[in-house]
């Protein structure tokens, strides 16, 4: 099931986005994305749309919308059975256009993003890290032609 997120849900949000982030960012150090936990808010920002997708009564993943911004993930233990795909899905059918910034040497994210029809805007270097990072868009059909 995918819900809106609580404030009851950031304790899992927070696991998922660091432990999920920390697997595919391999090739930055843990700590950067301890810190990057430690900075999210303790309940979803006003201007924030923050779903969670359940299973069992468990909270497994999380898309984070700010703006056309978008970060989906999914707890570890949980990749590679669509449930990211799932949540892509419900915010694309809820959005026209959006938009997602992924480190270059993240494949799996990229690759995601490209199945799911995202394309390259830019490429460029993170301020922090010093690594390439994607900004990459999706288009809806219905919005690409109008």
């Amino acid at each position: 099931m995918i819900r809106e997120a609580t404030a009851d849900d950031f304790a899992d949000i927070r696991q998922i986005r660091l432990e999920s982030a920390a697997q595919a960012h391999w090739f930055l150090p843990r700590e950067f994305w301890e810190q990057q936990v430690e900075q999210m808010p303790d309940a979803p920002p006003k201007e924030a749309e923050i779903w969670v997708l359940e299973q069992g009564g468990e909270v497994r993943g999380f898309c984070w919308l700010q703006a056309s911004r978008l970060e989906v993930m999914v707890a570890t233990c949980c990749q590679g059975v669509g449930l990211g795909s799932r949540l892509l899905d419900f915010v694309k059918d809820r959005r026209p256009a959006l938009e997602a910034a992924v480190f270059a040497d993240n494949d799996r994210a990229v690759a995601f993003l490209r199945h799911h029809g995202f394309e390259v805007l830019e490429r460029h270097e993170h301020a922090d890290m010093g690594k390439d990072e994607l900004t990459m868009q999706w288009r809806s059909r219905q919005s690409a032609s109008a």
